[in-house]
């Protein structure tokens, strides 16, 4: 199997292209330019995130498409986003791409409920989430990142915030 690494073009190439002299610097140039920029991606994926500032990773968030940045974004989530942002885009307008965005940016776990799950619309569903929504402001970023990682068919019909409940026990003082 030839990967990026050993890959070379005139490996690949028609012989009868070989015996011209620009031809063969062109296959030399592309390769070049193929393991230059080969090796920039190796170098970013490699990185080692926390050894940036803000600044730089505001920079990589741009580069590498992160949909949603919020002014409030911890660093940690960040680094989180710019490591699963190529894999978010491949799952962008799935179930996964929805949930897993939705539990990196709101810290907790999410459930993408299917219209057949429960009887609804073709086309449907519903978001159940434990995560951390305090206000409106919350609940509006989590409409906004669902709006831009769903499926353009889907509709969003609801979103349910699941709290857990703490019993207390009662005791009754006997008389």
């Amino acid at each position: 199997m030839i990967t990026i690494d050993n890959l070379n073009l005139t490996d690949i190439a028609a012989k009868s292209t070989l015996n011209d002299k620009t031809t063969l610097w062109i296959y030399e140039s592309i390769n070049f330019a193929i393991k230059k920029k080969h090796d920039a991606i190796k170098r970013k994926f490699f990185l080692e995130l926390s050894e940036l500032n803000d600044v730089e990773l505001d920079f990589l968030m741009w580069e590498y498409h992160v949909d949603y940045i919020d002014s409030n974004i911890t660093r940690k989530t960040k680094i989180k986003l710019i490591k699963r942002s190529v894999f978010s885009h491949f799952n962008k307008g799935t179930v996964g791409g929805i949930k897993e965005i939705c539990e990196i940016l709101f810290s907790g776990n999410v459930e993408i409920i299917e219209w057949f799950k429960y009887g609804g619309n073709p086309g449907y569903f519903k978001v159940n989430t434990d995560g951390n929504l305090s206000d409106y402001e919350g609940y509006k970023k989590i409409i906004e990142v669902v709006e831009q990682y769903k499926n353009i068919r889907s509709w969003l019909e609801g979103i349910r915030l699941l709290r857990k409940e703490e019993k207390t026990k009662i005791g009754r003082a006997s008389c």
